[in-house]
């Protein structure tokens, strides 16, 4: 991906701007300066730029795509997934997307912290656990909000420093049926949905989280998840 050429003038400071398109199952890895100079081929020529600085900002619009993702083998008992961090259970990627477990609860993280109103869905298959959950507004292992499905329904919880229950809906689903998880956050408010149908609407006025990355979780058992997507 790259930018319009520019023209520089000796001696004069000039802003460059670029912007990144949406990207379909995309990673971003590198990102820099190309200059181009102007002159024969067989002339010598000395060159010199500064930058002042670099940054990049803006809301997401992306898609994780779990076939071009990889497991990295940092020792025999530690491995991770490219673009996630895990907080504790057991992860593999396999023909569903990627599958995550643990006898007690299994979660992962990706995106930025400082993400405030976004929309994410990820499609999570379940498979004999207790809950498969999509995750937002994360600040850690310790703060964050969960929707999902659970054996009584569809829930929406509230991890500080611990999960408690915020709202429930009676919702039907089965183990090794496919469903798309959707949270739809602006400031204090939340909306869900599964399958695309509003299942569970909540405002959180007790100290509301306001900014967070995403993630996965299952509760007591195992579950697959595959194409997560995120949208300002």
């Amino acid at each position: 991906l790259c930018g319009e050429i520019e023209a520089l003038k000796q001696g004069k400071w000039k802003e460059l701007s670029y912007q990144i398109p949406a990207l379909d199952g995309g990673l971003i890895e590198e990102a820099g300066f190309r200059f181009m100079l102007q002159g024969g081929q067989d002339e010598k020529l000395d060159f010199c730029a500064m930058v002042d600085d670099l940054y990049f900002d803006g809301e997401p619009s992306y898609t994780i795509d779990f076939s071009k993702e990889r497991m990295e083998y940092w020792r025999p008992n530690h491995w991770e997934i490219t673009q996630f961090s895990r907080w504790k259970g057991e992860m593999e990627l396999c023909a569903e997307g990627l599958r995550l477990w643990d006898q007690e609860e299994a979660e992962l993280y990706t995106g930025h912290i400082n993400w405030q109103d976004v929309t994410a869905s990820c499609t999570v298959k379940p498979d004999s656990c207790d809950g498969a959950f999509l995750l937002f507004r994360v600040q850690g292992a310790m703060r964050c909000y969960a929707f999902g499905l659970c054996k009584e329904g569809a829930v929406l919880l509230k991890n500080s420093l611990g999960y408690k229950e915020l709202s429930r809906t009676a919702f039907s689903w089965e183990y090794g049926k496919l469903y798309r998880l959707t949270a739809c956050v602006k400031g204090s408010g939340m909306e869900c949905f599964v399958d695309g149908v509003p299942v569970l609407q909540y405002q959180d006025i007790d100290r509301p989280y306001e900014y967070g990355a995403i993630g996965l979780r299952v509760q007591a058992g195992s579950g697959d998840f595959s194409e997560i997507r995120v949208n300002l």
